[in-house]
């Protein structure tokens, strides 16, 4: 039981028998599941059960259910990223319905803006999907981001995007903060995105547009601190209002990914 104990439980991620031992003891409500260990380089699967006693120990039976196929391993290992993956995303859309929540008038322009966040999101998701989830092409996200540009704006792109690789994290960040950038863009505006980004160096992005529409204030704070914050980089902001408005964000090097 001892080497079991520190097994992650089938099925739910992230969770380990021993958190399962806790719960127990906590709730007296009896635990049953699987898990699976490595033992002198095989995996095997063991059938567990716990159950808490009136002086307040833990009663906990493994039941080895044999080797488990390779195959099966790798699926078990798929299931759980999936799972991990999917609390992330639905974390990132609490978050945008909360931004957009605070930022809407009535529940028409809130609709309105929060299904266009999830139509970037979701061309985010698709580039990252065509890299076998490796990450996406800093291009393939900018031109992405394109079709959220207010009609009739001009986009231009200065700089090496060619070759640049994004974390999955990183793309669908970049990809929502485009989105927002582009969502605030002026129909009479030429918005000019310049890349720059050496091997040894962040990557540094400057987009700059002639016209904006909306108060700076609304913006301000996702992207100066909340986008920032989640890609390990910096972003400033000027201008805006009456005047061009200027925003740079540097994203670390942790955040990129091989071609």
């Amino acid at each position: 039981m001892a080497r079991v104990k520190d097994a992650l439980v089938r099925g739910v991620s992230r969770r380990t028998i021993i958190d399962a031992m806790h719960k127990v003891k906590h709730t007296g409500t009896p635990f049953f599941g699987e898990c699976d260990v490595m033992i002198d380089g095989q995996v095997y699967a063991f059938q567990v059960s716990l159950n808490a006693h009136d002086d307040g120990q833990i009663l906990g039976v493994a039941i080895s259910l044999g080797e488990r196929i390779p195959n099966e391993t790798a699926i078990r290992s798929l299931s759980l990223e999936l799972a991990h993956r999917t609390k992330n995303l639905m974390a990132v859309i609490s978050s945008l319905a909360q931004q957009t929540g605070r930022r809407s008038n009535d529940i028409i322009e809130f609709n309105g803006s929060f299904m266009q966040q999830l139509g970037a999101l979701s061309r985010a998701h698709d580039a990252i999907a065509t890299t076998g989830w490796r990450g996406a092409l800093l291009e393939t996200v900018i031109a992405g981001s394109n079709r959220s540009v207010s009609q009739g704006a001009k986009v231009v792109v200065d700089g090496e995007t060619s070759g640049i690789m994004l974390t999955p994290n990183a793309a669908q960040n970049v990809a929502l903060l485009l989105h927002e950038l582009a969502a605030c863009s002026d129909s009479r505006s030429t918005i000019r995105i310049l890349s720059e980004c050496n091997h040894d160096g962040p990557l540094r992005l400057t987009w700059d547009m002639d016209r904006m529409r909306g108060d700076k204030k609304i913006w301000a704070d996702f992207l100066t601190k909340i986008a920032p914050l989640s890609l390990d980089g910096k972003g400033e902001l000027s201008g805006g209002n009456d005047e061009p408005l200027t925003y740079t964000l540097t994203i670390s090097t942790d955040h990129f990914a091989s071609v």
